[in-house]
């Protein structure tokens, strides 16, 4: 007997079925769904904010974490310190 639980999320929802989670929320123009494998760490940040919500998604999307504005800053600061003297050819 397959035990299913549905979780209603902004946007998403989380499908427990045999104690496995797999989240799933509408990508495209077309109707299409994107369905991802998810831990219960991963099923507890979706649920605490859209904020966590998005994050979470962009990493199942991306398989990396979201980058903020303020620590995309810091990273160009940080690269453009390292490589000050980088030069760019244009051969035009």
């Amino acid at each position: 007997m397959i035990n299913r639980e549905v979780r209603r999320g902004n946007g998403f929802a989380v499908i427990k079925e045999n104690n496995k989670l797999t989240m799933m929320w509408p990508v495209g123009p077309f109707g299409d769904n994107a369905k991802f494998r998810i831990d219960e760490e991963l099923e507890k940040k979706a649920f605490s904010s859209l904020d966590d919500a998005e994050e979470v998604m962009h990493y199942l999307m991306n398989g990396r974490k979201w980058i903020d504005k303020r620590s995309q800053a810091d990273n160009d600061k940080r690269f453009l310190e390292k490589f000050s003297k980088l030069e760019l050819n244009n051969d035009d």
